[in-house]
């Protein structure tokens, strides 16, 4: 789904960013050093039934736009010019 998105490059790239900056942070969390992605992290654990309900419903509203969507035969990438 997110592959017919212009923003897709974009999405991809800020959650390798992310995860690169997460994966780093890790060894200087072990050797005491602060860690503001790791507070980031731990912070977050407080909203996770928040986090999963909005997930869910997102890609419930992703499945059922992409099945009209079949069903139509509108077919092409998101933002590809008509004619």
């Amino acid at each position: 789904m997110l592959a017919r998105l212009r923003v897709q490059p974009a999405l991809r790239l800020t959650g390798a960013v992310l995860t690169g900056t997460a994966a780093v942070g890790w060894p200087a969390d072990r050797l005491g050093l602060p860690n503001p992605v790791a507070r980031a992290a731990d912070g977050a654990g407080s909203h996770t039934t928040l986090l999963l309900a909005a997930l869910t419903v997102t890609a419930l509203a992703a499945t059922v736009w992409t099945g009209r969507r079949r069903l139509t035969g509108d077919l092409k990438p998101l933002g590809a010019a008509s004619g």
